[in-house]
């Protein structure tokens, strides 16, 4: 489980996920930026990368109720009630 509050936090992967967890990945608040570096893996790396988000079993996934993510690499499983998520992959914001 990954949570953060508060603060600034930048990774930057030189061969695997940004951030992986086994189970949630929670942003409540703070600046949030998570880079990988696809040319070494052959691509498909994620950026952010939790369990997924299966109610029927448990609820793992990605959860941003606050503050300012940005990623590249793949994300899946988010569910965003607040806040901002900007996947420079895909050149949007949500």
């Amino acid at each position: 489980v990954f949570t953060m509050n508060g603060g600034t936090l930048d990774v930057t992967s030189a061969g695997g996920d940004g951030i992986d967890s086994n189970g949630w990945i929670v942003v409540n608040g703070g600046t949030l930026t998570a880079s990988v570096n696809n040319a070494n893996s052959g691509g498909g790396l994620a950026g952010l990368d939790a369990d997924d988000f299966d109610q029927s079993v448990t609820r793992y996934g990605i959860f941003i109720t606050g503050g300012n993510v940005t990623t590249d690499g793949t994300i899946g499983g988010v569910s965003q009630t607040g806040g901002t998520l900007t996947d420079t992959t895909q050149s949007n914001s949500r």
